[in-house]
Protein backbone atom coordinates (compact mmCIF):
# COMPACT_ATOMS: atom_id res chain seq x y z
CA UNK A 1 0.00 0.00 0.00
CA UNK A 2 2.99 2.28 0.38
CA UNK A 3 3.33 5.16 2.75
CA UNK A 4 1.02 8.09 3.05
CA UNK A 5 3.67 10.71 2.63
CA UNK A 6 3.00 14.33 3.37
CA UNK A 7 -0.43 15.46 2.17
CA UNK A 8 -0.49 17.98 -0.65
CA UNK A 9 0.13 21.61 0.38
CA UNK A 10 -2.79 23.99 0.90
CA UNK A 11 -4.18 25.44 -2.33
CA UNK A 12 -2.99 28.92 -3.33
CA UNK A 13 -4.55 31.63 -1.24
CA UNK A 14 -5.38 29.35 1.68
CA UNK A 15 -4.27 30.93 4.96
CA UNK A 16 -1.61 28.98 6.76
CA UNK A 17 -1.56 28.36 10.47
CA UNK A 18 0.15 31.17 12.29
CA UNK A 19 3.01 30.19 14.61
CA UNK A 20 1.59 29.33 17.99
CA UNK A 21 -1.66 27.82 16.72
CA UNK A 22 -1.52 24.47 18.44
CA UNK A 23 -3.68 21.54 19.39
CA UNK A 24 -6.31 21.97 22.02
CA UNK A 25 -7.87 18.57 21.39
CA UNK A 26 -8.30 16.82 24.70
CA UNK A 27 -10.98 14.15 24.62
CA UNK A 28 -13.26 16.72 23.05
CA UNK A 29 -13.05 19.03 20.13
CA UNK A 30 -12.38 22.35 21.72
CA UNK A 31 -11.48 25.89 20.85
CA UNK A 32 -9.95 28.09 23.52
CA UNK A 33 -12.23 30.73 24.87
CA UNK A 34 -11.44 34.31 25.71
CA UNK A 35 -13.05 34.41 29.12
CA UNK A 36 -11.54 35.42 32.42
CA UNK A 37 -8.90 32.86 33.43
CA UNK A 38 -9.37 31.09 36.71
CA UNK A 39 -7.02 31.67 39.58
CA UNK A 40 -3.94 29.47 39.64
CA UNK A 41 -4.25 26.41 41.79
CA UNK A 42 -5.80 22.99 41.61
CA UNK A 43 -9.05 21.22 40.90
CA UNK A 44 -9.15 18.53 43.53
CA UNK A 45 -5.81 16.69 43.28
CA UNK A 46 -5.15 18.02 39.75
CA UNK A 47 -2.71 20.89 39.28
CA UNK A 48 -3.97 23.30 36.64
CA UNK A 49 -1.40 24.02 33.92
CA UNK A 50 -3.45 25.87 31.33
CA UNK A 51 -6.95 26.51 30.07
CA UNK A 52 -7.68 24.55 26.92
CA UNK A 53 -11.20 25.63 26.08
CA UNK A 54 -14.49 26.93 27.38
CA UNK A 55 -18.01 26.40 26.16
CA UNK A 56 -21.63 26.37 27.20
CA UNK A 57 -21.23 23.69 29.86
CA UNK A 58 -17.92 24.59 31.40
CA UNK A 59 -14.19 25.03 31.04
CA UNK A 60 -11.60 22.43 30.03
CA UNK A 61 -8.20 22.59 31.71
CA UNK A 62 -4.96 20.80 31.03
CA UNK A 63 -3.95 19.43 34.40
CA UNK A 64 -1.14 17.45 35.92
CA UNK A 65 -1.47 14.87 38.67
CA UNK A 66 1.75 14.10 40.48
CA UNK A 67 2.61 10.90 42.30
CA UNK A 68 5.50 9.39 44.15
CA UNK A 69 9.11 9.48 42.91
CA UNK A 70 8.46 12.14 40.31
CA UNK A 71 5.59 10.28 38.62
CA UNK A 72 3.13 12.54 36.85
CA UNK A 73 0.44 12.31 34.19
CA UNK A 74 -1.52 14.84 32.17
CA UNK A 75 -5.32 14.90 32.15
CA UNK A 76 -8.12 16.97 30.71
CA UNK A 77 -10.36 18.21 33.50
CA UNK A 78 -13.77 19.55 32.54
CA UNK A 79 -15.25 21.81 35.20
CA UNK A 80 -18.93 22.70 35.12
CA UNK A 81 -19.96 26.34 35.04
CA UNK A 82 -21.10 27.43 38.52
CA UNK A 83 -24.53 28.59 37.32
CA UNK A 84 -25.27 25.10 35.97
CA UNK A 85 -24.41 23.53 39.30
CA UNK A 86 -27.67 24.94 40.67
CA UNK A 87 -29.77 23.16 38.02
CA UNK A 88 -30.64 19.97 39.87
CA UNK A 89 -32.04 18.11 36.85
CA UNK A 90 -29.02 19.05 34.73
CA UNK A 91 -26.56 17.90 37.39
CA UNK A 92 -28.44 14.65 37.97
CA UNK A 93 -28.53 13.85 34.27
CA UNK A 94 -24.86 14.69 33.76
CA UNK A 95 -23.72 12.65 36.74
CA UNK A 96 -25.87 9.63 35.84
CA UNK A 97 -24.50 9.59 32.31
CA UNK A 98 -20.93 10.20 33.47
CA UNK A 99 -21.13 7.26 35.86
CA UNK A 100 -22.18 5.04 32.97
CA UNK A 101 -19.50 6.41 30.67
CA UNK A 102 -16.82 5.75 33.28
CA UNK A 103 -17.58 2.03 33.01
CA UNK A 104 -16.61 1.84 29.34
CA UNK A 105 -13.14 0.36 28.99
CA UNK A 106 -12.03 0.20 25.37
CA UNK A 107 -9.05 1.65 23.54
CA UNK A 108 -11.39 3.25 20.98
CA UNK A 109 -13.28 5.20 23.66
CA UNK A 110 -11.96 8.30 25.41
CA UNK A 111 -13.80 7.63 28.61
CA UNK A 112 -14.33 9.41 31.90
CA UNK A 113 -11.77 8.24 34.46
CA UNK A 114 -13.02 10.22 37.44
CA UNK A 115 -15.99 12.25 38.57
CA UNK A 116 -15.16 14.64 41.37
CA UNK A 117 -16.38 17.66 43.23
CA UNK A 118 -14.30 20.62 44.35
CA UNK A 119 -15.26 23.79 46.18
CA UNK A 120 -16.30 25.19 42.78
CA UNK A 121 -18.51 22.26 41.79
CA UNK A 122 -18.40 19.04 39.81
CA UNK A 123 -15.70 18.11 37.33
CA UNK A 124 -14.97 15.25 34.96
CA UNK A 125 -11.48 13.87 34.42
CA UNK A 126 -10.56 12.39 31.06
CA UNK A 127 -7.29 11.14 29.56
CA UNK A 128 -5.21 13.67 27.70
CA UNK A 129 -5.25 12.56 24.07
CA UNK A 130 -2.63 14.14 21.85
CA UNK A 131 -3.96 14.41 18.34
CA UNK A 132 -6.86 15.98 16.49
CA UNK A 133 -10.51 15.45 15.73
CA UNK A 134 -11.71 14.04 12.45
CA UNK A 135 -13.31 17.41 11.82
CA UNK A 136 -9.95 19.15 12.20
CA UNK A 137 -8.14 16.60 10.05
CA UNK A 138 -10.65 17.00 7.23
CA UNK A 139 -10.55 20.79 7.49
CA UNK A 140 -6.81 20.72 6.89
CA UNK A 141 -7.21 18.27 3.99
CA UNK A 142 -10.21 19.52 1.97
CA UNK A 143 -9.26 17.55 -1.16
CA UNK A 144 -7.14 14.75 0.32
CA UNK A 145 -9.62 12.08 1.45
CA UNK A 146 -7.91 8.65 1.22
CA UNK A 147 -10.45 5.86 1.85
CA UNK A 148 -7.59 3.61 2.99
CA UNK A 149 -7.15 5.89 6.01
CA UNK A 150 -10.64 7.28 6.59
CA UNK A 151 -12.34 3.88 6.64
CA UNK A 152 -10.02 2.49 9.37
CA UNK A 153 -10.66 5.64 11.42
CA UNK A 154 -14.41 4.98 11.27
CA UNK A 155 -13.85 1.29 11.99
CA UNK A 156 -12.12 2.30 15.22
CA UNK A 157 -14.92 4.69 16.13
CA UNK A 158 -17.52 2.00 15.45
CA UNK A 159 -15.65 -0.48 17.64
CA UNK A 160 -15.70 2.10 20.43
CA UNK A 161 -19.43 2.63 19.93
CA UNK A 162 -20.02 -1.11 20.00
CA UNK A 163 -18.21 -1.40 23.34
CA UNK A 164 -20.38 1.37 24.77
CA UNK A 165 -23.59 -0.12 23.40
CA UNK A 166 -22.70 -3.49 24.95
CA UNK A 167 -22.17 -2.00 28.42
CA UNK A 168 -23.94 -4.00 31.10
CA UNK A 169 -25.19 -3.00 34.51
CA UNK A 170 -24.48 -4.77 37.78
CA UNK A 171 -27.38 -7.09 37.02
CA UNK A 172 -25.75 -8.24 33.78
CA UNK A 173 -28.35 -6.58 31.59
CA UNK A 174 -27.49 -4.02 28.88
CA UNK A 175 -27.91 -0.46 30.12
CA UNK A 176 -28.90 0.80 26.66
CA UNK A 177 -26.29 3.55 26.41
CA UNK A 178 -26.67 5.59 23.21
CA UNK A 179 -24.20 8.33 22.31
CA UNK A 180 -26.73 10.48 20.36
CA UNK A 181 -24.04 12.94 19.25
CA UNK A 182 -21.72 11.05 16.88
CA UNK A 183 -20.10 13.55 14.51
CA UNK A 184 -16.65 14.38 13.09
CA UNK A 185 -16.12 16.61 16.13
CA UNK A 186 -16.43 13.64 18.48
CA UNK A 187 -14.11 11.26 16.64
CA UNK A 188 -10.55 11.80 17.84
CA UNK A 189 -7.42 10.52 16.14
CA UNK A 190 -4.34 10.28 18.31
CA UNK A 191 -0.78 10.56 17.10
CA UNK A 192 -0.67 6.81 17.73
CA UNK A 193 -3.06 6.35 14.79
CA UNK A 194 -5.95 5.09 16.90
CA UNK A 195 -9.43 6.58 16.64
CA UNK A 196 -11.42 7.27 19.78
CA UNK A 197 -15.05 8.17 20.21
CA UNK A 198 -15.50 10.84 22.85
CA UNK A 199 -18.14 12.66 24.86
CA UNK A 200 -20.19 9.70 26.00
CA UNK A 201 -22.26 10.82 28.91
CA UNK A 202 -22.94 14.45 28.06
CA UNK A 203 -25.30 14.41 25.07
CA UNK A 204 -28.49 14.26 27.12
CA UNK A 205 -27.23 16.80 29.61
CA UNK A 206 -26.21 19.19 26.85
CA UNK A 207 -29.76 19.03 25.54
CA UNK A 208 -30.91 21.01 28.57
CA UNK A 209 -28.97 24.07 27.41
CA UNK A 210 -31.03 26.23 25.08
CA UNK A 211 -29.91 28.89 22.65
CA UNK A 212 -31.52 31.23 20.17
CA UNK A 213 -28.34 31.78 18.15
CA UNK A 214 -29.02 31.03 14.48
CA UNK A 215 -27.22 28.06 13.01
CA UNK A 216 -26.37 26.43 16.33
CA UNK A 217 -28.65 23.46 15.66
CA UNK A 218 -27.76 22.78 12.05
CA UNK A 219 -24.26 21.41 12.61
CA UNK A 220 -25.28 18.25 14.40
CA UNK A 221 -28.64 17.72 12.71
CA UNK A 222 -26.65 16.55 9.67
CA UNK A 223 -25.74 13.39 11.59
CA UNK A 224 -29.03 12.73 13.39
CA UNK A 225 -30.91 9.53 12.71
CA UNK A 226 -34.55 10.02 11.67
CA UNK A 227 -35.80 8.42 14.88
CA UNK A 228 -33.92 11.09 16.86
CA UNK A 229 -35.90 13.68 14.94
CA UNK A 230 -39.25 12.31 15.97
CA UNK A 231 -39.77 10.14 12.89
CA UNK A 232 -41.15 7.32 15.00
CA UNK A 233 -39.61 4.20 16.42
CA UNK A 234 -37.60 3.51 19.53
CA UNK A 235 -34.22 5.22 19.81
CA UNK A 236 -31.50 2.66 20.43
CA UNK A 237 -27.86 1.96 19.52
CA UNK A 238 -28.69 1.88 15.82
CA UNK A 239 -29.14 5.67 15.85
CA UNK A 240 -25.38 5.96 16.42
CA UNK A 241 -24.78 3.66 13.47
CA UNK A 242 -26.77 5.97 11.20
CA UNK A 243 -24.66 8.92 12.39
CA UNK A 244 -21.44 7.00 11.75
CA UNK A 245 -22.62 6.24 8.22
CA UNK A 246 -23.33 9.93 7.63
CA UNK A 247 -19.89 10.83 8.98
CA UNK A 248 -18.15 8.37 6.65
CA UNK A 249 -20.25 9.41 3.64
CA UNK A 250 -19.32 13.05 4.23
CA UNK A 251 -15.66 12.31 4.93
CA UNK A 252 -15.25 10.38 1.68
CA UNK A 253 -17.13 12.84 -0.51
CA UNK A 254 -16.11 16.14 1.04
CA UNK A 255 -19.77 17.16 1.41
CA UNK A 256 -22.22 17.28 4.28
CA UNK A 257 -24.84 14.74 3.26
CA UNK A 258 -27.96 16.22 4.82
CA UNK A 259 -27.04 19.85 5.41
CA UNK A 260 -29.57 22.34 4.07
CA UNK A 261 -29.66 26.11 3.98
CA UNK A 262 -31.91 26.17 7.04
CA UNK A 263 -32.49 23.90 10.02
CA UNK A 264 -35.91 22.98 8.66
CA UNK A 265 -34.41 22.00 5.31
CA UNK A 266 -31.77 19.89 7.06
CA UNK A 267 -34.50 18.02 8.93
CA UNK A 268 -36.39 17.48 5.65
CA UNK A 269 -33.25 16.04 4.09
CA UNK A 270 -32.62 13.68 6.97
CA UNK A 271 -36.20 12.44 6.74
CA UNK A 272 -36.65 12.30 2.96
CA UNK A 273 -33.42 12.60 0.94
CA UNK A 274 -32.73 9.67 -1.35
CA UNK A 275 -29.11 9.08 -0.41
CA UNK A 276 -26.80 8.61 -3.39
CA UNK A 277 -23.87 6.20 -3.10
CA UNK A 278 -20.71 8.05 -2.11
CA UNK A 279 -18.91 6.70 -5.18
CA UNK A 280 -21.24 8.80 -7.35
CA UNK A 281 -19.94 11.99 -5.76
CA UNK A 282 -16.69 11.26 -3.97
CA UNK A 283 -13.18 12.47 -4.56
CA UNK A 284 -11.72 8.95 -4.51
CA UNK A 285 -12.77 5.43 -5.57
CA UNK A 286 -15.20 4.32 -2.88
CA UNK A 287 -17.63 1.98 -4.66
CA UNK A 288 -16.49 -0.96 -2.57
CA UNK A 289 -17.95 0.78 0.50
CA UNK A 290 -21.23 1.93 -1.05
CA UNK A 291 -23.34 -1.01 0.10
CA UNK A 292 -22.11 -0.83 3.69
CA UNK A 293 -22.62 2.93 3.98
CA UNK A 294 -26.06 2.91 2.38
CA UNK A 295 -27.22 0.09 4.65
CA UNK A 296 -26.12 2.05 7.72
CA UNK A 297 -28.14 5.03 6.44
CA UNK A 298 -31.40 3.09 6.08
CA UNK A 299 -34.23 5.09 7.62
CA UNK A 300 -35.75 1.93 9.05
CA UNK A 301 -33.44 0.90 11.92
CA UNK A 302 -34.33 -2.76 11.30
CA UNK A 303 -32.68 -2.52 7.87
CA UNK A 304 -29.37 -1.32 9.30
CA UNK A 305 -26.66 -3.56 10.69
CA UNK A 306 -27.57 -5.31 13.93
CA UNK A 307 -24.72 -3.55 15.73
CA UNK A 308 -21.93 -1.03 15.29
CA UNK A 309 -19.52 -3.93 15.52
CA UNK A 310 -21.21 -5.65 12.59
CA UNK A 311 -20.89 -2.48 10.52
CA UNK A 312 -17.21 -2.23 11.45
CA UNK A 313 -16.63 -5.81 10.32
CA UNK A 314 -18.43 -5.18 7.03
CA UNK A 315 -16.24 -2.13 6.37
CA UNK A 316 -13.13 -4.09 7.28
CA UNK A 317 -14.04 -6.93 4.91
CA UNK A 318 -14.71 -4.49 2.06
CA UNK A 319 -11.44 -2.65 2.70
CA UNK A 320 -9.44 -5.87 2.80
CA UNK A 321 -11.02 -7.05 -0.44
CA UNK A 322 -10.01 -3.80 -2.14
CA UNK A 323 -6.60 -3.60 -0.50
CA UNK A 324 -7.59 -0.32 1.16
CA UNK A 325 -7.14 -1.00 4.87
CA UNK A 326 -4.41 1.37 6.02
CA UNK A 327 -2.45 0.51 9.15
CA UNK A 328 -2.55 2.72 12.26
CA UNK A 329 1.05 3.74 11.53
CA UNK A 330 -0.10 5.32 8.27
CA UNK A 331 -2.92 7.17 10.03
CA UNK A 332 -0.45 8.35 12.66
CA UNK A 333 1.87 9.66 9.97
CA UNK A 334 -1.01 11.50 8.30
CA UNK A 335 -1.86 13.25 11.57
CA UNK A 336 1.78 14.04 12.34
CA UNK A 337 2.48 15.32 8.82
CA UNK A 338 -0.66 17.44 8.75
CA UNK A 339 -0.01 19.07 12.13
CA UNK A 340 3.79 18.84 12.42
CA UNK A 341 4.37 22.51 13.21
CA UNK A 342 1.35 22.68 15.50
CA UNK A 343 2.43 19.65 17.50
CA UNK A 344 5.94 21.01 17.97
CA UNK A 345 4.62 24.35 19.18
CA UNK A 346 2.13 22.71 21.49
CA UNK A 347 4.87 20.64 23.12
CA UNK A 348 6.84 23.83 23.72
CA UNK A 349 3.83 25.54 25.25
CA UNK A 350 3.02 22.64 27.54
CA UNK A 351 6.60 22.48 28.78
CA UNK A 352 6.59 26.21 29.45
CA UNK A 353 3.01 26.53 30.70
CA UNK A 354 2.93 27.55 34.34
CA UNK A 355 0.62 29.89 36.22
CA UNK A 356 1.93 33.43 36.01
CA UNK A 357 2.92 35.55 38.98
CA UNK A 358 -0.44 37.28 38.68
CA UNK A 359 -2.16 34.00 39.44
CA UNK A 360 -3.71 33.70 35.97
CA UNK A 361 -3.72 30.41 34.09
CA UNK A 362 -2.38 30.62 30.52
CA UNK A 363 -4.69 29.74 27.66
CA UNK A 364 -3.37 27.32 25.05
CA UNK A 365 -3.92 28.52 21.46
CA UNK A 366 -6.30 26.55 19.27
CA UNK A 367 -5.12 23.68 17.11
CA UNK A 368 -7.02 24.51 13.95
CA UNK A 369 -7.91 28.17 13.52
CA UNK A 370 -10.97 29.16 11.56
CA UNK A 371 -9.69 28.73 8.02
CA UNK A 372 -11.41 30.35 5.06
CA UNK A 373 -10.85 28.16 2.04
CA UNK A 374 -10.80 29.67 -1.46
CA UNK A 375 -13.96 29.14 -3.50
CA UNK A 376 -14.31 25.56 -4.74
CA UNK A 377 -16.27 24.34 -7.76
CA UNK A 378 -19.91 23.91 -6.84
CA UNK A 379 -20.70 20.17 -6.56
CA UNK A 380 -23.77 18.73 -8.23
CA UNK A 381 -26.85 19.23 -6.05
CA UNK A 382 -28.44 16.43 -4.10
CA UNK A 383 -32.18 16.68 -4.61
CA UNK A 384 -34.88 15.68 -2.21
CA UNK A 385 -36.07 13.12 -4.75
CA UNK A 386 -37.83 15.97 -6.56
CA UNK A 387 -40.10 16.50 -3.54
CA UNK A 388 -40.20 20.04 -2.20
CA UNK A 389 -41.07 20.50 1.49
CA UNK A 390 -44.41 22.19 2.13
CA UNK A 391 -44.46 25.92 2.86
CA UNK A 392 -43.59 26.72 6.46
CA UNK A 393 -46.69 27.81 8.33
CA UNK A 394 -47.05 28.62 11.99
CA UNK A 395 -48.04 25.03 12.64
CA UNK A 396 -45.08 23.73 10.67
CA UNK A 397 -42.72 25.87 12.71
CA UNK A 398 -44.18 24.58 15.95
CA UNK A 399 -43.83 21.01 14.74
CA UNK A 400 -40.23 21.67 13.69
CA UNK A 401 -39.36 22.99 17.14
CA UNK A 402 -40.98 19.91 18.65
CA UNK A 403 -38.97 17.67 16.33
CA UNK A 404 -35.69 19.26 17.35
CA UNK A 405 -36.65 19.01 21.01
CA UNK A 406 -37.48 15.34 20.56
CA UNK A 407 -34.10 14.74 18.95
CA UNK A 408 -32.31 14.95 22.27
CA UNK A 409 -35.08 14.30 24.69
CA UNK A 410 -35.20 17.70 26.39
CA UNK A 411 -34.92 21.32 25.37
CA UNK A 412 -33.41 22.60 22.15
CA UNK A 413 -30.04 21.10 21.31
CA UNK A 414 -27.05 23.39 21.22
CA UNK A 415 -24.06 22.51 19.08
CA UNK A 416 -21.47 23.40 21.67
CA UNK A 417 -18.70 22.30 19.40
CA UNK A 418 -19.70 24.46 16.46
CA UNK A 419 -17.16 26.87 17.90
CA UNK A 420 -15.64 24.34 20.22
CA UNK A 421 -15.93 23.89 23.91
CA UNK A 422 -17.52 21.54 26.35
Amino acid sequence: MGSVGRPPPPPPGRPRTEPGATSATVDAVTTPGRGVPMAAGAIGPYEVIAEIARGGMGVVYLCRRAGEAGFERLFAVKEMHPHLATDHDFVTMLLDEARLAARIHHHNVASVVELGKSERGYYLVMPYVEGCSLDQLLARNPTYRPPSLLVPILIGALNGLHAAHALEGDDGRPVGLVHRDVSPHNVLIGIDGDARITDFGVAKAKARITSTQPGMIKGKLCYCAPELLGAGGRVDHRADQFAAGAVLWSALTGRALFRGDTDAETVQRVLHLEVPPPSAIGLAPTAVFDQVILRSLARDPDKRFPSAGAMAEALRAAALTAGMLGAPTRIARWVRDTFADDLAERHRLIRAARPSSSGAVPVLPQFVPDVVHPPQPTPPPISLDEVDPPPATGGDLARFVAVVAAAFGLGVYVTLYARGGW
